[in-house]
């Protein structure tokens, strides 16, 4: 038997379980009941909205008082200060051999750290790559019939496909949006870009001191703030105004790690039944997200509406979201409200995303991950991975046998060919034997098809020298796992075959080939989320960036498309350098150069190598890798010779 210590009755200790503060000068907590825990938090949040109101007060009538901190060196904060300089100790030690090894060994602590024993992969493949695959796994979850590394391998290879599928046709983007997209005017896109700093820099101080220098350096001042120090469910966000310019803005943080947000988007979609308006689904954190923002925030914001001031809500990621249905909630007590939404979960249902247009603008970045993860978008995916499963084993194999035998010669470095025609180079590339195409759409024939069976995996790692390389291998080193003697790919398991004859495997590419260009369209119900309000496309166009008005059903925003940017293509720095891109290309009195397709070139036309001469492996992903437009040109060149970079 228990005694509420705030109205006195007594209470089992099932009903008893809550602690809160009696007093709002207190900060010793206390039991108390349901009923009471409730009234207690009703009058904090008075008593917060009085506060902010005065400071609203303060503000209007030039006395308000800038934020003070006061600093608290922590045991955290040393720890965290040596280990900042231990790694750039590291990286400065000026023995080239010893700095490279503890470089590494860094970041392979590092990987380990944060993806396990499946980090020794990311040694192996570019860190993006490797961030991006880890990704996408944490999006799928476990598929059932496939393992975690037939997962990994089958993103790999998909990755490689849409490269090789963009590469072929270098206006595939363009003639997407320009059948569906409508160009943003110049005045459109001026206002996203002065507004795009409020999102990706100021919120993401580190206390709201700095923020206030930065909101001072646009002239801007720090009126009040919401800092939540527990409940990370509850998104920080900083109101800003500016007595010049009669503009408020409220700039709502995001989450720092992707992967954060990858895990947040997993959450069902919850109704909001409105007595103004119809009823809607959300994304339930982000919608309990924007309602904890609503109360603590609309009375400062409605008080310098009627102020005369211009309220615009915005924020990156998570905050995008937030921002978007802030605005929208906002939208019968403030009808001018707008809301630039930064790179948005899709966090709205289709009825709540075109009823927003008019007061959000959302903007995403090329294949930017977090725009496109929802339920029908995660299962198109996975039926993507399954269908690839059995196509790219025999490209894995013959990667992975390249990959070991190049090890048992101690990775003896390779060199150009040294072949004066290109045209007899090529010709005995092509008739270097292949697993087949990698689902290229414009190959009309298929090199032996049955070597993307499930009997292909077994790999002849008998060491041959690289390429006029000299090398020499090493009698010492021992057959790697998928030698003949073990006779597979370990962990990979065998999947069924795609058939014995010509005409089978040709059905079967030709019905994946189908899945992955034209996906089933996504039902438009409340089951399925899209980004809010009016959806700004950023895309490249033969590697010139443009933009472009879209609907919330465009199939390039629909579907998750594994690349190695999705990750980079997320963060706000990528975002603000695309803006000023944009701008740049706008102003530019140059048109760019056409581009070269993947298919119209054999060899480098720079120094007449194959492309993949200075990789492990000549399989077509690893071509599809390996081969760069050339931004001045717009020819195929090697990965080396496009290495370097001008402005």
């Amino acid at each position: 038997r228990r005694y509420c210590m705030n109205c006195g009755l007594s209470f089992c200790a099932e009903h008893l379980q809550k602690a809160h503060a009696i007093t709002s000068q207190s900060t010793k907590v206390h039991p108390v009941c349901d009923p009471c825990y409730a009234s207690l938090e009703e009058d904090l949040l008075r008593a917060r909205v009085a506060q902010r109101v005065e400071r609203i007060d303060q503000f209007l009538h030039g006395a308000l008082m800038p934020y003070t901190q006061k600093v608290e060196d922590t045991y955290s904060d040393k720890a965290l200060r040596v280990a900042r300089g231990a790694i750039i100790a590291a990286n400065a030690l000026p023995l080239p051999y010893a700095g490279a090894k503890v470089k590494y060994t860094i970041k392979g602590l590092d990987l380990c750290r944060r993806y396990g024993i499946y980090a020794l992969g990311g040694l192996m493949l570019q860190e993006d790559v490797f961030e991006s695959i880890q990704t996408l796994i944490a999006v799928t979850g476990e598929i059932e019939g496939l393992r975690f590394v037939d997962v990994t391998v089958g993103l790999y290879y998909l990755m490689a496909y849409r490269r090789g599928q963009r590469g072929a046709v270098p206006t595939l983007e363009e003639d997407e949006h320009a059948k569906a997209g409508n160009l943003p005017s110049n005045d459109v896109m001026d206002e996203i870009t002065w507004f795009a700093p409020f999102a990706f820099h100021i919120p993401y101080a580190e206390a709201p001191t700095d923020v206030q220098r930065l909101a001072r350096h646009r002239e801007f001042t720090l009126v009040d703030y919401c800092k939540p120090d527990v409940d990370k469910r509850k998104p920080t966000c900083y109101l800003l105004a500016s007595k010049e310019k009669q503009l408020a803005i409220m700039t709502i943080r995001g989450t720092d790690s992707v992967a954060d947000v990858v895990t947040d988007l997993q959450a069902k979609p919850q109704q909001i039944d409105f007595t103004w308006a119809n009823s809607f689904s959300a994304h339930s954190g982000i919608l309990n997200a924007t309602l904890w923002v609503h109360q603590e925030m609309k009375d400062p914001l409605i008080k310098l509406h009627k102020a005369g001031y211009r309220i615009v809500t915005t924020g990156h990621s998570l905050g995008g979201g937030v921002a978007a249905l802030l605005a929208f909630f906002l939208r019968r007590e403030i009808p001018t409200v707008h809301a630039f939404a930064f790179a948005p979960p899709a966090c709205t249902s289709i009825g709540l995303a075109i009823d927003c247009q008019d007061c959000v603008t959302s903007i995403v970045m090329h294949d930017d991950i977090v725009p496109r993860v929802s339920g029908g978008s995660i299962q198109q995916l996975i039926d993507e991975i399954k269908a690839m499963d059995a196509i790219w084993r025999g490209h894995a194999s013959e990667d992975l046998g390249a990959f070991w035998q190049r090890l048992y010669t101690l990775w003896a470095p390779k060199f150009r060919e040294s072949e004066a025609d290109p045209l007899d180079r090529a010709k005995d590339r092509n008739s270097t034997p292949s697993p087949g195409p990698l689902l290229d759409p414009g190959l009309e024939t298929i090199n032996d098809p049955t070597a993307s069976t499930a009997s292909s995996l077994d790999i002849d790692c008998t060491p041959s020298p690289a390429h006029n390389s000299g090398a020499t291998p090493d009698p010492s080193c021992t057959p790697g796992p998928c030698s003949p003697q073990s006779g597979t790919i370990p962990g990979l398991h065998h999947a069924p075959a795609l058939g014995s004859d010509a005409h089978s495997v040709e059905a079967n590419l030709s019905s994946v080939t189908s899945l992955l260009d034209h996906p089933p369209a996504l039902p438009l119900d409340g089951t399925q989320l899209y980004p809010p309000g009016r959806i700004l496309h950023i895309y490249f166009a033969q590697g010139v960036l443009k933009a472009a008005f879209v609907k919330q059903n465009f199939p390039g925003l629909c579907r998750i498309i594994p690349t190695n940017s999705i990750i980079r293509e997320h963060r706000g720095s990528t975002y603000w350098e695309a803006l000023q891109n944009l701008k740049a290309a706008r102003g530019a009195a140059q048109r760019p150069p056409k581009w070269q397709s993947y298919r119209d070139s054999a060899t480098c036309p720079c120094c007449w190598a194959s492309f993949t001469w200075n990789a492990t492996s000549n399989s077509e992903a690893q071509q599809n890798r390996s081969k760069r437009n050339c931004r001045a040109c717009g020819r195929v060149v090697c990965e080396d010779c496009s290495s370097r970079k001008m402005p």
